[in-house]
């Protein structure tokens, strides 16, 4: 049996969730441009203490099974509106329906949120379907010239 559990993402879970993160970010880009690449300081602490540890975002680490998996980071801003700032699972779990279930949890965790924000670098075309595919997100705006375009989506708050 499957059970995710959320818990407060702490300073502690830094060098737990570190290597989950750099796995992450290199799945990604290796196949997507055969690089091992990822976000500035994802292959050291310094991405996880930024985007998980400052006080103005939510951050949550996530476990399966009590193995630890995964974490998420959401800031919310003065228009209910709720920028997902990072979301990283271990590769040995993609493609597990893990995502939607994980999102499904973070959209009942912030009841308040008018619109979902997220944006992803255009050679994820695996994020784009997420988002848009699974997750009903819209594409708002593209910025940058390719290969480093940004794809900027949103989504309005889902009826729970």
């Amino acid at each position: 049996m499957r059970e995710l559990e959320f818990r407060k993402f702490e300073g502690n879970d830094i060098p737990i969730f570190q290597p989950i993160a750099q796995a992450a970010f290199n799945t990604d880009s290796q196949l997507h441009l055969k690089l091992d690449t990822g976000p500035p300081g994802y292959d050291s602490d310094s991405y996880l203490k930024r985007w998980f540890l400052s006080p103005k975002v939510h951050a949550t680490a996530i476990y399966l099974n009590e193995e630890p998996i995964g974490a998420y980071s959401l800031k919310t801003n003065e228009n209910n509106e709720t920028i997902l700032g990072s979301l990283f699972i271990a590769p040995t779990h993609h493609g597990k329906v893990l995502g939607v279930e994980i999102w499904q949890h973070i959209e009942e965790s912030y009841p308040n949120t008018a619109v979902w924000k997220v944006d992803t670098p255009s050679f994820s075309t695996r994020n784009h379907h997420f988002y848009m595919d699974k997750l009903g997100f819209k594409l708002d705006e593209i910025s940058g010239e390719e290969p480093a375009a940004i794809y900027y989506f949103s989504k309005k708050r889902r009826e729970i």
